[in-house]
């Protein structure tokens, strides 16, 4: 998988979509633009790393590296669950109060909410980004993240307590 660096135009177009689709205060995001090196692959995928970073990828073959935060789409940013995690506690706006049980469960719900795409809540814990059009919400959550996906018998709480 091929990385690039992005320019600091690109990192500067990244922020501003954060804050304004997030409502992330400016200050904060240079300073995230100051302190991490910003990485994309050719399908959009954004990842962050330490400046230190670059000293190994000189000597080093290295095929993954740094933390995925987010995706550009055509108008968004869509955000990972670590990227939710990472800008959430400064996440001011499109913020969708969810139920992490019902979320890990289905791929798409039935809504009563505004397009556009949302960063999810649960109570305390940040789940990643969901879009929602014609009131029907779909996660970006993948399979392999998704807990006991299809299976709306299995109680999670009867599960965990199992181990």
């Amino acid at each position: 998988m091929k990385f690039r660096e992005l320019s600091k135009k690109e990192v500067r177009e990244i922020l501003e979509k954060l804050s304004l689709d997030y409502g992330i205060d400016k200050k904060l995001l240079e300073s995230f633009s100051k302190s991490f090196c910003w990485f994309s692959n050719k399908e959009g995928k954004i990842y962050i790393a330490y400046k230190t970073i670059k000293n190994y990828l000189k000597f080093f073959n290295v095929q993954r590296f740094g933390l995925y935060i987010g995706k550009r789409e055509k108008t968004w940013i869509r955000l990972s669950i670590e990227g939710s995690q990472l800008f959430g506690p400064y996440i001011t706006k499109n913020i969708l109060k969810v139920d992490a049980n019902t979320i890990f469960r289905s791929r798409e719900l039935e809504i009563e909410e505004k397009s556009g795409f949302y960063v999810m809540k649960d109570e305390k814990d940040f789940c990643g980004s969901c879009f929602i059009k014609n009131n029907r919400l779909k996660t970006f959550i993948s399979k392999s993240r998704r807990i006991l996906a299809g299976r709306k018998d299995v109680n999670i709480e009867e599960e965990l307590s199992k181990e």
